[in-house]
């Protein structure tokens, strides 16, 4: 079984080698944390500092962690957002909100939407109270003059809705 190494002006951890030499203990005290260092082929005492991933760098001295929950905040969606050391987690769900598939938060309304003048219960959609279901699944107010409103639309051409309350 053998191991890699990396050629020279080239370093690496054994699987993977990029340009550069090692750098000194003296040099990474330059980058400082959160960061890597690459010494420079060309200028050896000039080490390429290079931030980790969730990180930035800052006045061009040093690493600083990157608030995602500021920056990325679609990537939570509807669940809460905690900014951790270099990255993020996305936490329980917003009010109105349930845990969904795969981390994601969905509405808290089981019947998954319901119409305008409907309310959910149960998983099923009803009309609220003062309206009643029409032939297209609508629900249309029960009271005063139903011809005045928008609802003559679900006459065809040629129709007319008739005005009457059953008793």
């Amino acid at each position: 079984m053998g191991f890699c190494i990396c050629q020279s002006n080239f370093t690496g951890n054994g699987k993977f080698c990029r340009e550069g030499k090692t750098c000194s203990a003296e040099q990474l005290k330059k980058c400082g944390n959160h960061s890597t260092c690459i010494a420079d082929p060309i200028l050896p005492d000039k080490p390429v500092c290079r931030c980790l991933k969730g990180f930035r760098l800052n006045n061009k001295k040093s690493c600083e962690d990157i608030d995602e929950c500021k920056t990325f905040r679609a990537k939570c969606k509807e669940s809460r957002c905690v900014n951790t050391i270099g990255s993020f987690i996305c936490t329980k769900c917003k009010p109105g909100f349930i845990d969904g598939p795969e981390g994601a938060c969905i509405a808290d309304d089981e019947c998954g939407g319901c119409g305008e003048n409907e309310e959910c219960h149960d998983g099923e959609c009803f009309c609220k109270e003062g309206y009643d279901m029409d032939q297209f699944k609508k629900c249309y107010s029960t009271e005063g003059d139903n011809c005045a409103s928008s609802l003559q639309l679900i006459c065809g051409l040629w129709m007319f809705l008739l005005n009457f309350l059953l008793h």
